[in-house]
């Protein structure tokens, strides 16, 4: 895909040669990415560099967010959402998703709560870090996968990267950089 068109300009790369990565998250400076097998890696925001690396307490970790400075992982197979120390590793944290048959891929934040994406509901959970729902938001248009949040509105992978309002109303899509978008992050 080229890396501008009239949606969007791919301004950087970073985490070649590191497998196919299912879930991104950003801690403000620093980028983690977690791939198959749980294979996670820290990188420089800025450089690309690695500055570490992790395993992943589950097997399908597919999706991410920093939150409450920890890294938050959801396990697809598991079906679970945990935290992790960013520091040690050490699983911290750990709840049942709220969708228990279909599972969910794709976790952000909003400040207050995470934000889960289910994978084939199109349907986002707002969840307290102690795991109690919130609210559930259900999308306009048919997604499931990664998720992102900018402050207002959600960002989803769809035919193209669909974005929200509050209410689930799309807004607006964007073309993806490269084929197969796996997560989002803001």
């Amino acid at each position: 895909y080229p890396p501008k068109d009239e949606t969007r300009e791919v301004v950087k790369k970073i985490g070649e040669g590191l497998g196919l990565t299912w879930s991104v998250a950003v801690d403000g400076k620093n980028v983690w990415i977690v791939g198959v097998n749980g294979d996670g890696y820290q990188l420089d925001g800025d450089s690309g560099k690695q500055l570490a690396s992790f395993k992943a307490t589950s097997p399908q970790p597919w999706g991410a967010t920093f939150f409450d400075n920890k890294l938050w992982i959801t396990d697809f197979a598991e079906k679970r959402t945990y935290s992790l120390d960013p520091q040690t590793g050490r699983e911290l944290f750990s709840f049942a998703n709220p969708d228990q048959e279909r599972g969910a891929k794709g976790l952000a934040n909003n400040g207050k709560n995470l934000l889960l994406m289910g994978w084939t509901t199109g349907l986002i959970y707002e969840i307290t870090p102690s795991g109690e729902l919130v609210k559930t938001i259900k999308l306009s248009q048919e997604s499931g996968g990664g998720l992102a949040f900018d402050g207002e509105y959600y960002w989803v992978p769809c035919d193209q990267i669909c974005k929200f309002d509050s209410s689930g109303k799309l807004v607006s899509k964007i073309y993806v950089a490269s084929e197969g978008v796996w997560d989002l992050e803001w």
